[in-house]
């Protein structure tokens, strides 16, 4: 996934900095990170987050993630309500572990999403947003990057977004 910031005449923004703290709400933690792999670009080439910026410039934050997959993946017929290139919602069914654990190293939605991504090339560890109980149904939300899982646990603290029970 990359966040695409062309810079015009009107920006109000003067480094690169700038644009991923005050625009894409990049965290202090995660900008690091993606600088240390190279993944921070002004007009194609690596840069630093203090560089200024210029009107035609393009920055772009490339925050593809290369971590190890924690949890075993194992094939399951898990039901997606809705993916794209950020985040996946899963149907939850009840009596499924949403986290590995010492009691449930298998057989869990993070086993279910870990297979998943490997099969997609996604090569990141799993990134459960909101956690279900194990005998409760529910939507429950993974990210596909640090980044994702940040801004949307942010959206919950806010109150933007919330669980509702049935």
């Amino acid at each position: 996934m990359k966040l695409i910031y062309p810079v015009n005449r009107d920006c109000e923004y003067e480094t690169v900095r700038d644009i991923a703290y005050n625009h894409f709400m990049i965290s202090k933690k995660y900008l690091p990170i993606i600088k240390h792999a190279s993944n921070i670009l002004l007009n194609g080439n690596p840069t630093w987050p203090d560089k200024s910026i210029n009107p035609g410039d393009t920055v772009v934050f490339d925050l593809t993630e290369h971590e190890e997959i924690y949890e075993k993946p194992e094939q399951m017929d898990l039901k997606i309500i809705f993916e794209d290139e950020a985040l996946i919602a899963f149907n939850k069914p009840p009596y499924m572990p949403v986290h590995t654990s010492i009691r449930h190293q298998s057989g869990t939605l993070a086993n279910g999403a870990a297979a998943l991504f490997v099969s997609q090339g996604i090569k990141t560890k799993i990134r459960i947003i909101n956690r279900l109980d194990r005998n409760t149904s529910g939507i429950c939300l993974v990210a596909k990057n640090r980044y994702v899982q940040e801004r949307i646990s942010q959206q919950i603290k806010a109150g933007m977004l919330y669980k509702e029970y049935r």
